[in-house]
């Protein structure tokens, strides 16, 4: 997680990688004033455009985050930022967002990033947290990472 200090609220929060929507259900439990979420895959984004039916918060911006994210946010306002950013997609590295952050999340804001590399490789995992940690610092961010415990439900459960 990066941060620029502590959110005061849950105003406007972006999720790049709808997946499973587990994320965007934790932002939906915080009533955000404006929840975006970019996705690429045409299968996932019709399971992202059923969920948001009925949420008036949510804008969809389907494509590529690199193609579309800019000109979503552009067409917010003149200096519009986010309170809040996740990043989680497939095969792609958060380390291409990072250049972006200080022109979409406001100072204050919340950014945090699934963190998948080498799962099974703890040294590998933190040497990778640890770099990643110092880019966020070079770029104004202070970053903290704190690992999730996760309930794993057997496999007739994900049947």
């Amino acid at each position: 997680e990066g941060s620029q200090g502590s959110p005061s609220h849950c105003g406007a929060m972006l999720n790049i990688g709808f997946g499973m929507g587990l994320v965007d259900d934790a932002i939906q439990s915080h009533s955000p004033a404006l929840h975006v979420i970019c996705e690429a895959h045409p299968q996932v984004l019709a399971r992202a455009e059923a969920w948001a039916k009925g949420k008036s918060n949510v804008r969809l911006a389907p494509g590529r985050w690199q193609d579309v994210l800019l000109a979503k946010v552009e067409a917010l306002g003149p200096g519009f930022m986010f309170d809040g950013v996740f990043f989680d997609t497939y095969e792609e590295t958060v380390e291409d967002l990072l250049p972006l952050l200080s022109r979409i999340l406001r100072p204050g804001g919340r950014f945090s990033y699934c963190n998948v590399y080498q799962p099974h490789q703890a040294e590998r995992n933190v040497a990778f947290s640890a770099y990643l940690a110092g880019r966020l610092s070079a770029l104004g961010f202070r970053a903290a990472f704190r690992p999730l415990s996760v309930a794993v439900p057997t496999p007739e459960e994900w049947l």
